[in-house]
């Protein structure tokens, strides 16, 4: 009797042992086809993603938003002409230029500057400094507020004469542009500044100090011509 007993509780052991190992078999299988079925879903909106992004037009001039344009159309010529040129913002005594980036709408940060280091009483003495603002395109859906912009620019150009705007869409991707378009400029309209510093609109210097320390390494023999000083 206890023979018999002992031999159906082997039985019993040995189909749940069966019965639990298919389960977990079973559940696993079924686990992994959730997840080769999760990676085949992710895999997919990832080439749909893929293949939208590559479908997307990017918009030219005018159909941007007010708010946050999107990718300008690229354009392998950089030389875009300008709008506003400034030409004479230098003259044959500019020893120093201070081109800084700024943007069609930053108008009170450029005034922020030209009151405080951009001044030109702000300037140290031996010093032919001259500040020049470079920017791009006004963009946006509405041409009113593209007529505005357009005509508080050039009334700021006129009046301080240190505007210089050439022709492509003003948009944080076109960095490089704004770059390329300021250092032709410095070239062919102020080739006889011996230091060019290059900043920002939302950028403090003190240009009395930064002349100074230039000097001090002059002074000290250390060649500068030529030179880039990042910093």
């Amino acid at each position: 009797m206890m023979a018999c007993v002992k031999l159906w509780t082997l039985v019993l052991f040995v189909l749940l042992s069966t019965t639990e190992a298919a389960l977990t078999s079973n559940q696993l299988l079924a686990v992994e086809k959730r997840l080769a079925g999760s990676s085949d879903k992710k895999s997919s909106s990832k080439d749909n993603a893929i293949k939208h992004s590559r479908k997307r037009r990017i918009p030219v001039i005018g159909n941007t938003t007010d708010d946050e344009p999107p990718l300008p159309r690229m354009i392998k010529d950089p030389a875009f002409g300008y709008s506003i040129l400034n030409s004479r913002l230098c003259n044959r005594h500019t020893n120093v230029f201070v081109w800084v980036h700024s943007a069609p709408n930053q108008f009170r940060k450029r005034l922020t500057l030209r009151e405080t280091w951009a001044n030109p009483h702000s300037f140290p003495s031996g010093y032919n400094v001259k500040v020049g603002f470079f920017l791009g395109l006004i963009s946006g859906k509405s041409k009113r507020n593209v007529t505005e912009g357009i005509q508080k620019l050039q009334f700021e150009s006129e009046l301080y004469q240190d505007i210089i705007q050439e022709k492509y869409i003003d948009h944080y991707h076109n960095m490089s542009y704004k770059a390329i378009s300021a250092l032709r400029w410095i070239t062919k309209f102020c080739p006889q500044a011996k230091l060019i510093i290059k900043s920002d609109d939302d950028t403090l210097i003190d240009l009395p100090l930064l002349l100074r320390h230039i000097h001090n390494l002059q002074s000290h023999n250390m060649m500068l011509n030529n030179t880039v000083i990042c910093k």
